[in-house]
């Protein structure tokens, strides 16, 4: 994946945690509960970093844990795979890595300090969020706006 990263100019390194229902496999071992309120849905909660292109052409996956009964807190999680977009950033110096995350990674990534940059290394020069709004029909087909 490293050789493919090389080849652009820049590569996105996305992240994010997705629930795995696997509800009513009694015989899977391993799941864990996802939440819900008290549902009892289990499954496994994986999270993911993806290298892609601009173009939103996938270049592989660069870290993939799974929560497991211990429970490693989510952060933990965020800044393994933020760490290991930036061994990717080191080992292509042509290419700029950025990492993207939703509010909660890149809150965690921030208050850590590791979005700044370090001398020698790859660290980020800066972090910016964006927040685009969108168009939902409301109770009544209205449109409302929202974040």
């Amino acid at each position: 994946m490293v050789e493919r990263c090389r080849r652009e100019r820049v590569v996105l390194a996305v992240q994010d945690t997705t629930m795995l229902n696997y509800n009513g496999l009694e015989a899977t071992s391993g799941l864990v509960p996802l939440g819900g309120g008290g549902s009892g849905t289990k499954g496994i909660a994986a999270h993911f970093g993806l290298a892609i292109t601009t173009a939103r052409r996938p270049l592989g996956v660069f870290e993939a844990t799974m929560r497991d009964g211990k429970d490693e807190s989510e952060s933990v999680r965020w800044l393994k795979h933020f760490d290991k977009a930036q061994e990717i950033a080191r080992a292509c110096p042509g290419t700029r890595v950025v990492t993207v995350c939703d509010r909660e990674g890149d809150g965690t990534v921030v208050a850590s300090g590791r979005d700044r940059h370090q001398p020698g290394g790859a660290g980020l020069p800066a972090a910016a969020r964006a927040v685009r709004g969108r168009q939902e029909k409301g109770p009544l087909g209205r449109r409302s706006s929202r974040c």
